[in-house]
């Protein structure tokens, strides 16, 4: 059981996101700002393994497919962050269920990178581990956060999707 000194988490779970994202968009806090996972700084992943959950709802609409990325940043618009694992594109055809992401990293000072493996599901498809994408770290930051953002291929007027937990754990 890991120790709760070592989970960091935002206040949850997020606004919806709402019905007509046929872009990325960044999941929000109920003040509309960027729902923040902020990563601890002061070197405390500095040449460490830490690990990244994120978990919620979502209801298709329609005929339509739900993409849920992890990514590195801060920004409310979502190709200005670096996606470092994605569910990719996974249809939630007219139906309400949950989705997991889950990622491992490790952070070294040679590279000043992090990189990793992650899985995940959404409905009853399941993102089988691959490599998450390297990035650029700086574990002195206090400032380095992650942020999911989701995107539907369809637009309809009651397509939404929720966070419910987001969470990162010092290993």
């Amino acid at each position: 059981m890991p120790s709760m000194m070592n989970v960091y988490s935002p206040v949850l779970p997020s606004a919806a996101l709402g019905n007509a994202i046929t872009t990325a968009k960044v999941f929000r806090d109920s003040a509309a700002a960027a729902l923040l996972l902020r990563a601890p700084g002061s070197n405390k992943l500095k040449n460490r393994a830490f690990r990244i959950r994120a978990w919620g709802r979502v209801t298709g609409g329609t005929t339509t497919n739900f993409t849920v990325d992890l990514q590195l940043g801060s920004s409310t618009t979502a190709a200005s962050n670096t996606t470092v694992a994605s569910s990719g594109a996974i249809a939630v055809n007219s139906v309400s269920l949950n989705w997991l992401l889950d990622a491992t990293f490790v952070h070294d000072v040679t590279s000043a990178k992090i990189a990793g493996i992650f899985f995940g599901f959404i409905n009853a498809t399941a993102k089988t581990p691959a490599i998450a994408t390297s990035a650029a770290f700086d574990a002195s930051l206090e400032s380095n956060s992650f942020v999911l953002n989701g995107l539907f291929s369809a637009t309809a007027a009651t397509n939404e999707a929720f966070i419910d937990g987001f969470e990162l754990e010092v290993l």
